[in-house]
């Protein structure tokens, strides 16, 4: 799949069937892929697996930074989440401050089905919802990049996270660089 917001685009979840790597069908799709979106946008980005860092690796892409994917434990705390309808333009104009594109119409799909959080005092926002029997959190943006707002909203979320999937597990994928949210969790 791709999105692309007005000045970038994004490849996610580029999968080859395991009976079909190796002859050359991943790469091939990839080469027309970036061909396409180079043609309407200057940057193109990913996050890469690291069984696939080696094929982006030869079609161009560079690393800027890392991700690590986080496995929580949901918490029995009462919570109550929000859909987020009200949440959405803070939420996106945030997104968009952090990373230098509207990516708007990507976050309206993503975030179709799940629940947002935000932190009024440093003006953070959360995303949360169930994927494949596991709950994924993301978007996760903060307006002050501290440690307390961001902890604030991890117990939120394994909050509405236990309620939603009771003790199953909770995925999150975060910038390794961004030390506010690796040290909240």
């Amino acid at each position: 799949m791709a999105y692309r917001h007005l000045r970038s685009a994004w490849i996610g979840n580029f999968l080859v069937a395991r009976s079909r790597r190796g002859h050359g069908h991943g790469g091939r799709l990839l080469s027309g892929l970036i061909e396409r979106l180079d043609a309407v946008v200057p940057t193109v980005y990913l996050n890469a697996a690291p069984l696939a860092r080696e094929l982006y690796v030869r079609h161009g892409f560079r690393e800027l930074g890392r991700v690590a994917r986080i496995r929580l434990a949901t918490s029995s705390a009462e919570v109550v989440p929000e859909r987020g309808g009200a949440l959405w333009p803070g939420l996106v104009r945030l997104d968009a401050q952090c990373w230098g594109d509207c990516r708007g119409e990507m976050l309206k799909r993503m975030l179709a089905d799940r629940w947002v959080l935000h932190d009024q005092q440093s003006d953070s926002y959360l995303g949360l919802g169930v994927v494949e029997g596991r709950v994924a959190i993301g978007p996760f943006v903060l307006g002050r990049p501290e440690p307390e707002p961001a902890r604030s909203l991890w117990c939120r979320a394994l909050g509405i996270s236990g309620a939603l999937i009771g003790k199953g597990p909770v995925l999150v994928d975060v910038p390794v660089a961004c030390a506010a949210a690796m040290d909240a969790v």
